[in-house]
């Protein structure tokens, strides 16, 4: 269990971040159900980018891969829809791998 203490509200632990210097960060990766693709995942993904917290969803096979898909996002000056467009949707991924 989490002690209390490191329990903070979003706003404050970001500032607190901000102090410290870590302008990028992940902030939570939360699984929010299954993909209409097969074996993947709808991952809701909050992140800090040079300061500016973005949240973003990606279809993915697992945690891990998600993060991958957003890694070569970061420290871009990418907006966060333009970020989810480049990660895509169930239908643009859907497309893709028929394309393969």
């Amino acid at each position: 269990m989490l002690k209390s203490k490191y329990k903070k509200e979003k706003q404050i632990l970001i500032q607190s971040l901000l102090n410290k210097g870590s302008c990028t960060i992940m902030l939570s990766i939360n699984l929010k159900g299954t993909s209409k693709v097969k074996d993947h995942f709808i991952y809701e993904c909050v992140y800090l980018d040079q300061g500016e917290e973005k949240e973003i969803f990606v279809i993915a096979e697992d945690m891990c891969r998600a993060v991958d898909k957003i890694r070569p996002l970061i420290n871009q000056d990418i907006s966060a829809n333009k970020a989810q467009f480049i990660v895509g949707s169930e239908e643009a991924l859907l497309s893709r791998l028929k394309n393969n």
